[in-house]
């Protein structure tokens, strides 16, 4: 009975020390932080608001319908964003160029007609399903899923010929939901995209 006694105490105390090795799992530690919650330098922050950005991809001049001495501009758009989904609204074209500038804005006008799209002779559009002021008011811009379309701003008093001649920069201006202000880059009438 002795040998089992001491057989049975020395097996107490090496599983004592073995687990004394062992960490333990008592559950009440509250500030472990799980693995995938640590950022690693390489990783993307989030981002908790919208980050739109819009690009001119196409302008096209002509006189306006019976009113030759004003100017319509078309413009071809895409919106992007990077942030959180949101609608664009509160769209403005500022007009700039060596004769006068349109600092403040000129809205968008609502065209109804199949046209050929805008930089592209073979292909037609119908302008007024493919209105981007309609479009982005009615469709959610999210990361991935970018919107296209078409704005015509009246650019009184002005020809092509007029804004080419003077180098006339348009650059368009919107707003997210919340109120955020972007801004495309420039585009210059008569300067060809490399």
């Amino acid at each position: 009975m002795t040998v089992s006694r001491k057989a049975l105490l020395l097996f107490v105390v090496s599983c004592f020390s073995a687990c004394a090795d062992k960490p333990q799992n008592n559950n009440t530690n509250t500030t472990a932080t799980p693995v995938q919650a640590i950022a690693s330098p390489t990783s993307t922050p989030r981002v908790d608001r919208p980050q739109l950005s819009g690009v001119i991809k196409n302008v096209s001049i002509y006189p306006v319908p019976g009113q030759p001495s004003h100017a319509a501009v078309s413009l071809v758009v895409s919106l992007s964003n990077a942030g959180v989904a949101t609608s664009a609204s509160d769209f403005k074209l500022e007009v700039s160029s060596i004769k006068r500038s349109f600092s403040s804005g000129i809205d968008p006008v609502h065209v109804n007609g199949v046209v050929d799209m805008p930089g592209m002779a073979s292909k037609t559009v119908d302008l007024g399903k493919e209105d981007l002021a309609i479009k982005a008011r009615e469709n959610s811009i999210g990361p991935g899923r970018p919107l296209d379309g078409i704005l015509t701003f009246v650019i009184p008093n002005s020809s092509e010929k007029e804004l080419a001649e003077t180098r006339t920069s348009l650059t368009l201006m919107f707003k997210d939901k919340t109120g955020n202000s972007y801004q495309t880059a420039r585009a210059i009438i008569g300067e060809k995209k490399q």
